[in-house]
């Protein structure tokens, strides 16, 4: 099968040899694989597989020799329990679903150079030619273990295949690997009234014998790995919190073996009647989807010294990826390509609560295919609301507004109003640039320099998020060149200059289509067509770098450029309607639910509590200005909330690998141009919150005068950098890790937080402040501040 969107043809494999300077960078770049049970929603497309494409088309576009590399999970109890579902074999299901796979992806414009499947020979041959490595080298062990067995079915029951009532929260409904209602991992036997889901009979217990992986005995190497990859790999914070932990817990045998029919059957004599375990076998799917579609797969997977592997993943993949399969390599004891980059995301949440294919709620993969809203603008949304930090959440709204405000009004206006102005006014060719208009353009050359400068650098660091930010900011700052040279009075009163200025807005328009390309290419296709200029002319390399500078020698004088036309449409308030009712499913019963459960387990847990022997108490610490983790902060991004008229969106630096997401009752006192890179003070850890439907994570502080007619944000000394810790003399900082709100340490230190006569901002009769000076307000005298 072809792949989706493919590349013409696959790059050639690197050749094994020592690594020579200056050498081609050579990257294979996996998507988790996504499991073949259900329709992808949009969750699981920014996930892995939207934001792998992504990067693995910057990497092209820069020069460097890409393998991106996908497939769909097929293995698996969930497989085998959908086909009972439905009343047909799992290979059916199997070949059903991934059909959907590939056209969602195709739609969705996913350039892969190899998609494919793991329920192949070729898996097969190479999972089982692995364990036999692994088990000759001695990190196999055998052990007896207790499972639920069906007599109706003369079988032993996967965890899935087993229903029962939850022994932490009461809920009569849990599954046998954990509980939907309060969250509880699971073992089957630990099940109250355990009941089998195909037959409705109870299950006895029963010993059966199984394969382990000994990770106990592998974690020297594993640890020498990890310590040593994670620095050079720049690993997320993300990712190493839930690596970490693993390790700290004290790695155990892992089970690599289960009672099913439908997997890679176990080769071992005595163990021939079972599967290898989904989270053994699916990793070395990347493997063999590669092997399946190149005879040179060893040249990508067997070459640790030409070639990096990046892996994409949501968070609750890490630890197979990070602990599982680089012991399952390490273990074999071959020379593998061992995974250097990682990009981990949080959960995109839907309208306040979560995707559910089988109560209609949220957007699958499918079903976008079907809002008459272009792929396009769903590739830009998921990108840029990207969950690279905390969890994020699809809004309509915000859809529209992003639509409307920045593609429309900022991106498409830029474009349509520089190749319009080339049409009527040049005739529709490019104009000679002059030294006339040249001091400006260089300006505006530098500043475009700088910013392409970053986004390669934020692009490399796998900041997908910041790429975009970066890319329509060039989009913006192009709109105001635009503006300030009003070509519209200079074309009579200075054509020499005008024609500066507008071969250099020409040229801002085909880097835009470079640095867009990534994200949404087919508006990157449609960009170049209106240049005339070649689909494949948006190559990133250093040439074009170079020469971002003088942005009015990037097209050459008189190109005839096509015909311009308009990018991008308006999303109405009426359609917005329309599809939140559409895929709102039953979502009031949903959070209906989720509410109950909650109390229910809150219950429990009091329950549980009384009568236990728990920890000595912790004396509390003082109630102080020491409890608060106050920052200096820069707003890079800020908008209307969708969803109420008088707050602000904010993306703020703090000084962490990523922009906290703040919501802020500011929109009567600071106007939005205003909050643009504005410098701020920001109480950080507060317990995040969700308001109006966004989550908040911080909260921008403000003297305020009585009745709040008045409100300014505390500026932070100059020349002090976000993040920088703001504090006042005789006060050591030993804030709480997050403030604990039935304890109420914010509300009772904040009385004594006041702005002084003077414009400072002080505790009790303390400025606030930094190295670089004092925390002050414009304005506002002997307020408070909150």
């Amino acid at each position: 099968m072809v792949p989706p969107c493919a590349p013409k043809s696959l790059p050639l494999p690197p050749e094994v040899e020592e690594t020579k300077e200056g050498q081609e960078r050579c990257l294979l770049v996996t998507s988790a694989l996504p499991y073949v049970n259900n329709v992808p929603h949009l969750g699981n497309l920014i996930g892995c597989v939207l934001s792998a494409d992504a990067y693995a088309r910057f990497a092209r576009a820069r020069g460097h020799r890409v393998l991106f590399v996908c497939g769909t999970d097929e293995y698996g109890t969930a497989t085998e329990a959908k086909a009972i579902e439905e009343n047909c074999t799992p290979r059916e299901i199997c070949d059903r679903y991934h059909a959907i796979h590939a056209a969602v992806y195709e739609w969705f414009d996913v350039a892969f150079d190899v998609f494919g499947r793991t329920s192949t020979p070729t898996q097969t041959e190479i999972c089982q030619s692995m364990f036999w490595k692994i088990h000759e080298r001695g990190f196999i062990k055998e052990d007896t273990v207790e499972q639920l067995y069906s007599d109706a079915l003369e079988r032993f029951l996967a965890d899935r295949f087993v229903e029962g009532t939850c022994p932490h929260c009461g809920y009569q409904d849990a599954r046998g690997d954990q509980c939907d209602a309060c969250g509880a991992l699971l073992n089957p036997i630990e099940l109250i009234n355990p009941r089998c889901k195909i037959t409705g009979t109870t299950p006895r217990i029963r010993s059966t014998d199984h394969l382990f992986l000994d990770l106990p005995r592998l974690k020297p190497e594993l640890e020498e790995y990890i310590e040593s990859t994670s620095k050079d790999g720049n690993w997320s914070d993300n990712c190493l919190a839930v690596t970490r932990a693993w390790l700290r817990d004290g790695l155990k045998t892992r089970c690599i073996t289960r009672d099913l029919k439908w997997g890679t059957q176990v080769p071992l004599e005595g163990y021939q009647d079972k599967v290898f375990y989904v989270w053994f076998d699916a990793p070395i799917g990347y493997i063999s989807i590669t092997a399946g579609q190149s005879s040179d797969w060893e040249k990508w997977w067997k070459n640790p010294g030409n070639v990096e592997l990046v892996q994409f993943m949501g968070k609750d993949n890490v630890p197979f990826h990070t602990v599982i399969f680089p012991s399952t390599l390490i273990g074999s004891g071959d020379n593998w390509t061992m995974m250097k980059n990682i990009s981990v995301t949080e959960y995109l949440n839907y309208e306040g609560g979560k995707f559910s294919k089988s109560r209609g709620t949220g957007v699958f993969g499918d079903d976008a295919m079907k809002t008459g809203i272009p792929s396009e603008i769903w590739r830009y949304y998921l990108l840029s609301n990207r969950p690279e930090q905390s969890d994020s959440m699809f809004l309509w709204t915000d859809l529209q507004a992003k639509n409307n405000n920045e593609l429309l009004a900022n991106l498409g206006n830029f474009v349509n109003r520089t190749l319009k102005f080339i049409s009527a006014r040049y005739d529709g060719k490019v104009p000679q640039p002059t030294t006339a208009g040249s001091e400006d353009a260089a300006v505006l050359g530098r500043e475009a320099s700088e910013i392409v400068g970053t986004y390669i650098a934020q692009m490399e660091r796998l900041k997908l998020k910041d790429g975009l930010r970066l890319a329509m900011a060039l989009s913006k700052l192009g709109n105001g060149y635009f503006q300030e040279q009003q070509p519209w009075v200079s074309l009579k009163e200075d054509p020499t200059s005008c024609a500066t200025s507008i071969a250099a807005c020409a040229g801002l328009v085909k880097v835009l289509a470079a640095l867009l390309q990534p994200f949404i290419p087919s508006v990157t296709a449609k960009i170049l067509k209106q240049l005339n200029l070649p689909e494949e002319d948006y190559g990133l390399g250093n040439e074009l770098v170079d020469l971002v500078c003088t942005p009015q020698h990037l097209l050459e004088p008189d190109h005839p450029i096509g015909h311009p036309e308009t990018i991008f449409r308006t999303i109405t308030d009426e359609e917005v309607v329309s599809l939140r009712e559409r895929f709102s499913g039953d979502q009031k019963t949903d959070q209906a639910n989720a509410a109950a459960s909650a109390d229910t387990s809150k219950s429990a847990s009091r329950k549980k509590a009384k009568g236990g022997k728990g920890a000595p108490p912790v004396p509390d610490k003082p109630v102080d200005l020491s409890r608060l983790d106050i920052r200096v902060g820069l707003i890079t991004n800020c908008w209307r909330h969708p969803e109420a008229d008088t707050l602000y969106c904010e993306e703020i630096d703090v000084g962490e690998a990523e922009p906290r997401q703040v919501v802020s009752g500011l929109v009567k006192h600071v106007p939005l141009e205003e909050m643009q890179n504005r410098p701020c003070v920001v109480l950080c850890n507060l317990k995040a919150s969700k308001v109006r439907g966004i989550r908040s994570h911080a909260m921008v502080l403000c003297a305020s005068e009585e009745g709040k007619a008045k409100v300014e944000t505390l500026a932070p000394p100059t020349g002090s950098k976000p993040g920088e810790r703001i504090r006042c003399d005789g006060i050591s900082p030993d804030p709480d890790e997050v403030l604990n709100p039935k304890k109420k340490i914010w509300e009772q230190v904040q009385v004594d937080l006041t702005v002084n006569g003077e414009g400072l901002a002080c505790y009790g009769d303390k400025p606030l402040g930094t190295d670089d000076g004092a925390v002050t307000v414009a304005t506002v005298r002997n307020a408070p501040i909150s």
